[in-house]
């Protein structure tokens, strides 16, 4: 990859962890809503057991993050084991 193309692409990778950044805030503060503690107790590799997920929890999660905008895959949340597991099903563009 030449000096340009790799400066091209660049921009696409830092979009794309920015996504990911947002994502992951996204998910630690909807799990804190939903659950009643402060989000700042949460980190990506969070338990979500020990945090007192359950299955009530990630369907209140999912109408949370459409709130805020995004949208979330109701069946991957439901295999997340990690905050950082349900910041992986949202996508941009939820919202009622």
């Amino acid at each position: 990859m030449s000096s340009a193309e790799s400066l091209a692409a660049q921009p696409a990778a830092l979009c794309s962890e920015g996504s990911a950044v947002r994502a992951t805030a996204a998910a630690r503060r909807a799990v804190a809503r939903v659950l009643g503690i402060e989000p700042s107790t949460l980190r990506e590799d969070t338990p979500l057991l020990a945090v007192g997920w359950d299955s009530l929890a990630r369907i209140c999660w999912v109408d949370t993050v459409a709130e805020d905008g995004w949208r979330a895959d109701s069946a991957v949340a439901g295999r997340a084991v990690t905050v950082a597991d349900l910041a992986q099903c949202l996508r941009p563009g939820g919202g009622r």
